[in-house]
């Protein structure tokens, strides 16, 4: 084989692994753009999503997405729509909510809302529409059934003053002179809580105890009633336990 001849074939070879590269090239491209259609997609069809990164964790964040359990205190959320999320046990805390929304979607011929179950969501920062039916915002503070406010204080405010919140977990709370005037909150925990002179007067009553309407299936362990007294001392109850 000639000089000539050789140099061609050589040629030839260099733009066969050219065009070989180039097309692996554009399938490793494909293949990226199928995934990153899967991410987002949900059960029911495909949806958008943004990819964030949360303390460290990286997240789908979008319609429908699962976040239970998530670790979001901080998390920038303006304008997010998460409606039809999974936040069960989620962390809120001193996230920004302004213009956020946690309604529902459609599933299989249904409803499916953002659930809230067990939600941390304190120190909140502007104002998210909608919510989930019976929660609201207070003072920064996202009030609902089965809220997670354990360990925070609420020492002489009117935050839990005529508040909806079935199951609210106050667990170590310091409730102490807390106005709790009005408010729902049966099957509550209050382990721990310090309610050291608070208020629970109604329009029905002029006592100065809690009453069972109030705090109805309350959980009491160790609870610093209005008085001072132990609930461990008092038949584990902190009804009808007056100033």
């Amino acid at each position: 084989m000639s000089t000539e001849e050789k140099t061609k074939t050589t040629s030839r070879a260099a733009t066969r692994r050219k065009k070989l590269i180039g097309g692996l090239g554009a399938a490793v491209v494909l293949a990226a753009v199928v995934v990153t259609i899967v991410s987002v997609a949900g059960g029911s069809g495909s949806r958008s999503g943004t990819l964030m990164t949360i303390n460290g964790v990286q997240y789908d964040i979008a319609t429908g997405a699962n976040l239970a359990g998530a670790d979001l205190s901080g998390a920038n959320f303006t304008n997010v729509d998460l409606s039809g999320a999974n936040l069960t046990g989620a962390n809120l805390n001193n996230a920004t909510l302004t213009g956020a929304k946690f309604g529902c979607i459609p599933v299989n011929n249904a409803q499916k809302c953002a659930n809230f179950t067990n939600l941390k969501a304190s120190g909140i920062i502007g104002t998210p529409a909608p919510l989930p039916a019976k929660w609201v915002l207070k003072s920064g503070f996202l009030l609902g059934p089965t809220v997670n406010l354990s360990g925070l204080s609420f020492q002489d405010s009117t935050i839990l003053a005529s508040s909806t919140a079935p199951g609210i977990d106050l667990t170590g709370a310091n409730l102490r002179g807390t106005n709790l005037k009005g408010a729902a909150l049966a099957n509550a925990i209050l382990t721990n809580a310090d309610l050291t002179g608070a208020l629970a007067r109604n329009s029905e009553t002029n006592s100065g105890s809690f009453q069972p309407t109030t705090f109805f299936a309350v959980i009491w362990n160790n609870t610093t009633c209005v008085n001072g007294s132990n609930s461990n001392s008092t038949n584990n109850t902190c009804v009808n336990i007056g100033y």
